[in-house]
């Protein structure tokens, strides 16, 4: 059974994905914020495009984002909390939902709305002075008289973007959606197709930091075009066509919210079994395994380009490894830390102290070649 707090993670996780995507797709003449007046909030910036005043560009755009199930209940809860925004400047209203659902007419909306809002609040147990269904309903009262009238005129703009703007995403369709637009758009310097995937998974990767850390800090967060320029700018720095340089940072912090430390640790069971056995402690164990997640990361781009600098890096690694053997044979512990702080590199792969170390460690495991493969400890030989 899914627990409750399960299914608000995979839909926190759907909302980053519709967010990154905005902000990929909008932020040329938008600013996009993460929980603003909504889940998602796009808005021109106050009177400029590009550096030009033109206000009658302004537009708000408020983006709600339901991952799990939706019923006439849910879409009533978010057109209430729309009308409870006020007037706002030529705003458009948008669902974006991963299930499907069929839509009542505007009419059965709006009719629905006015009768739960009176009945609600007509009942003889009184609603609380903060439940929604109250507040909106004492905003359209009159001399002690409801104003189903204006109350319905109000609601009609916002059904009729409803009805227009809702969106039914997969998961797997915004991952799609945000490469093909990127590429259209951001990698015009770059050919090889791994590369734009690498450069844009780095992209991703520091947009959804950012919300983290403003989660963190129970902020908002908001991304500028100022904003994006610079992650973009450093995601292309790492990644083009002849070189991949990630930055091991960045990569961290994904791997930590993105694998559980048990899967981990399941999925690398010879390098782990042979760290255990030289006397590292788990989380001495998990960095290492990090190191080797980093190194295969980029270790795939240039097994894709079919380039063999990597097969000669992993030849020289294992070279050293076998020299510093024969002055070590029995302190197995010693031998570890002489070898994986050796740093690797050449021709034009570059690899810096933590990709060295996980080149070290991937070929410890049952993935490397025999050949090649390194043992930290005499257990399996």
């Amino acid at each position: 059974m899914i627990t409750y707090g399960i299914n608000s993670l995979r839909g926190f996780l759907y909302q980053l994905k519709v967010f990154t995507y905005s902000v990929i797709v909008n932020i040329r003449d938008h600013t996009v914020v993460f929980e603003g007046r909504d889940d998602i909030e796009c808005v021109k910036d106050d009177d400029k495009l590009f550096g030009h005043s033109i206000k009658s560009y302004d537009q708000i755009n408020l983006i709600q984002v339901k991952n799990g199930e939706l019923d006439d209940s849910v879409i009533m809860k978010i057109v209430l909390n729309w009308l409870n925004q006020g007037n706002l400047q030529n705003p458009k209203y948008i669902l974006i939902h991963s299930k499907d659902y069929c839509f009542l007419s505007k009419k059965e909306i709006s009719e629905k709305i006015i009768k739960t809002l009176v009945n609600k609040n007509k009942s003889s147990k009184k609603l609380r002075s903060d439940n929604l269904l109250r507040i909106i309903y004492e905003k359209y009262l009159t001399n002690g008289v409801f104003d189903e009238e204006k109350c319905k005129s109000d609601l009609n703009p916002i059904l009729d973007s409803l009805i227009d703007n809702h969106q039914l995403i997969t998961d797997e369709e915004i991952e799609k959606m945000d490469y093909e637009y990127y590429e259209e758009n951001y990698c015009s310097d770059v050919t090889c197709n791994i590369a734009k995937e690498k450069r844009l998974a780095i992209l991703l990767s520091m947009l959804n930091q950012r919300v983290w850390d403003s989660v963190g800090r129970g902020e908002s967060c908001k991304i500028e075009f100022k904003d994006f320029l610079s992650l973009h700018t450093s995601a292309a720095r790492q990644v083009n066509d002849n070189e991949y340089r990630p930055n091991f940072e960045i990569f961290r912090k994904k791997s930590l919210t993105e694998e559980t430390i048990n899967s981990i640790f399941d999925s690398n069971k010879r390098e782990v079994s042979q760290l255990y056995e030289i006397g590292l402690l788990k989380n001495e164990i998990l960095d290492y395994l990090r190191y080797e997640l980093f190194y295969r990361d980029i270790r795939e781009v240039y097994i894709e380009r079919k380039r063999d600098d990597i097969e000669y890096i992993e030849t020289e690694a294992y070279d050293i490894f076998r020299h510093h053997e024969k002055l070590e044979p029995d302190n197995r512990y010693k031998l570890f830390y002489e070898v994986v702080d050796i740093k690797l590199n050449h021709s034009d792969i570059a690899l810096d102290r933590f990709s060295s170390k996980g080149c070290y460690i991937h070929l410890s495991s049952d993935e490397a070649p025999k050949t090649k493969q390194i043992s930290w400890s005499k257990i399996d030989e």
